[in-house]
């Protein structure tokens, strides 16, 4: 029993000595520049080594799978390869980078899109997700103009098909609640401003910048403030006056757009009444006509046009504005533990700004005395 026992220990110490000599001969350097290089055809030399530790680090503190995203081109069929290849062989796609974002992130903050569709279409990654700041794929996205210097980035990112329904569920990306704002109570706007412009080496302009954004933004969004109680028109004019103006600019033809949006709304809805008005008018006139034509066609009525009736327009004060043309509005905004009472002014709707509304009644007409007939 003895030698038996004597042989299984020397036969495992072997085998565990030959296991050591094998992952000590595993060159991780090499693997490290074969995947900066997206060099499909030496990685592959690895696919099938179960010895191999996905999750090693190099001296940047980035993990293959993590050194690959940083180095991922737009378009490379080799990076592609390399990276479907890591993702099957189990490379974890959780482990955090040394700036806390695991590789969907990391992939999202460095404006990796051709990753970024790998890694959805083979991970389904959580896109509400946020990072140890709080920042969401959105705020990470914003960071990833700035490294990169295709500014439509941003753009493509939200027109993914996934990222659409998700910012479509939720109403808006842009929206200023606890799912949106980071730790700092930013939503992506000010978040922008705040903490990605300042670094931003003018590769992206404000203008292009703002008008990218213009879909997602309202004139109240551009007013809210973080926990620092500053807004995102305050952090532009810290930085420099030309942003200041341009933010400034920017709010403004926003405020006017959406006061014409309400110009249009009104003359549509007017130009509704009076169609409607002028149709019974109508109706009127041809049943008053019909009738008295047979009866008192040489007496016609011209002041009623034979109707009998005679209209009136009244303007009264407006009793949604009380007279004042503008209706306050008000708003109050949550985090997690920050709340933010919000207050502006918008036009009047229901009087169009004018602070009174016409009042149209009927009355006897008085030439005729109802008759529709002028004797």
């Amino acid at each position: 029993m003895k030698v038996i026992s004597l042989c299984i220990f020397l036969a495992v110490s072997n085998l565990l000595i030959a296991q050591t000599s094998n992952t000590d001969s595993i060159d991780y350097k090499k693997i490290f520049l074969d995947v900066e290089k997206g060099n499909w055809t030496e990685l592959k030399k690895y696919y099938e080594n179960d010895l191999i530790d996905w999750s090693k680090r190099n001296e940047n503190k980035y993990t293959p799978i993590q050194w690959l995203i940083k180095n991922f081109p737009s378009k490379d069929d080799g990076y592609r390869a390399c990276l479907l290849a890591l993702i099957d062989v189990g490379a974890s796609v959780y482990d955090l980078s040394p700036e806390g974002w695991n590789a969907f992130q990391l992939s999202v903050a460095n404006g990796k899109m051709a990753a970024i569709k790998i890694l959805i279409s083979e991970t389904n990654p959580n896109i509400g997700m946020k990072d140890k700041d709080g920042n969401t794929l959105f705020h990470l996205c914003l960071w990833a103009n700035v490294l990169t210097t295709d500014s439509s980035f941003w753009k493509e990112f939200l027109h993914l098909k996934q990222i659409t329904e998700y910012y479509k569920k939720s109403s808006s990306v842009f929206k200023f609640d606890r799912y949106t704002v980071n730790r700092l109570g930013q939503p992506p706007i000010i978040y922008y401003f705040g903490k990605v412009r300042p670094q931003q080496e003018e590769r992206v302009s404000c203008d292009k910048v703002l008008m990218l954004f213009e879909p997602l933004i309202t004139p109240l969004l551009l007013e809210v403030v973080d926990k620092s109680k500053k807004s995102a028109m305050d952090y532009a004019n810290l930085i420099s006056v030309k942003d200041g103006d341009a933010v400034k600019d920017f709010y403004n033809k926003l405020i006017q757009n959406q006061k014409d949006e309400e110009r249009k709304q009104q003359e549509k809805d007017i130009a509704t009444i009076k169609s409607m008005f002028n149709l019974e008018k109508v109706d009127k006139n041809k049943k008053s006509t019909s009738s008295s034509s047979s009866k008192r066609c040489s007496n016609y009525c011209y002041k009623c046009n034979g109707s009998g009736i005679a209209y009136h327009n009244e303007y009264k004060n407006c009793m949604e504005c009380s007279g004042r043309g503008t209706v306050r509005r008000s708003s109050i905004h949550e985090t997690i533990s920050y709340r933010e009472f919000s207050l502006w002014y918008e036009t009047c709707s229901y009087c169009g700004g004018s602070g009174s509304r016409t009042v149209t009644y009927e009355s006897t007409c008085s030439r005729c005395n109802g008759t529709g007939c002028d004797r």
